[in-house]
């Protein structure tokens, strides 16, 4: 007959069989898997990834990725990307002629007779033709000065000869707009703006919020290879 067991012996039995699972569990845990660690060179990876989608964002200048006054970093020095308020893409312009998105934000006098002269605009019509600016910034120059026109008329003057423009600049418009001085130096005795080389420039309105300015450049031709455009394509003639 099996001899039975005392209380003191259960007990023991118990404590050494909950001791065995336990060291079990504890070697299971020991010699279990860790988890794997990106690697240094999958850390740069990433980083370079992530650097690189970021570095894209700045660059696109895609009309439909900005909105009508919207103003991004330039991708040189002294640059902001713009996208303009009439149609078109975005350009990357010097900072200086920046134009600002509303006309709550410019600087306007109001003169006696009902004009409304914008100050920024005519400070930027001062250093047209500037010794110390580049050629190319004088087209720049002209359109930041028609887009403070734009900011009231929201189009561009209804106009086609060169001194017909410069008159609608000037103040003959119906808001009695001015943003273009008539005592500039470059002005010929038929109001017409010369630019640097002494030719008048050319405006042509691709469309009612959209216009061309060209020079003729140093020499002096219009269609030749060293002419200064604005950048629009004009249509070809039919």
């Amino acid at each position: 007959m099996p001899r039975q067991l005392t209380g003191k012996q259960i007990l023991n039995r118990l404590a050494l069989s909950v001791l065995l699972i336990l060291t079990t569990f504890g070697l299971y845990l020991i010699s279990r898997p860790s988890p794997q660690q990106p690697t240094k060179s999958g850390s740069q990876a990433d980083t370079h990834m992530s650097s690189a989608k970021a570095a894209e964002t700045p660059g696109k200048t895609k009309s439909h990725e900005m909105k009508p006054g919207q103003v991004r970093p330039g991708t040189r020095p002294g640059t902001v990307i713009v996208q303009p308020f009439q149609p078109g893409p975005a350009k990357e312009i010097s900072i200086n002629y920046r134009v600002p998105p509303h006309r709550d934000d410019a600087r306007v006098t109001r003169t006696d007779d009902g004009r409304i002269i914008f100050e920024q605009a005519i400070d930027l019509a001062r250093e047209l033709h500037h010794k110390d600016n580049s050629a190319e910034e004088d087209v720049q120059i002209l359109d930041a000065i028609l887009g403070y026109y734009r900011l009231v008329n929201r189009s561009n003057p209804v106009a086609g000869e060169n001194f017909e423009v410069i008159n609608s600049l000037a103040g003959k418009n119906r808001h009695r707009i001015v943003v273009f001085p008539l005592d500039h130096p470059d002005l010929d005795n038929d109001g017409n703006l010369l630019d640097r080389w002494g030719s008048p420039y050319f405006f042509h309105a691709i469309s009612a919020t959209q216009l061309d300015i060209q020079s003729a450049g140093p020499d002096r031709k219009r269609g030749s290879a060293d002419d200064l455009k604005l950048g629009y394509e004009l249509p070809e003639p039919d």
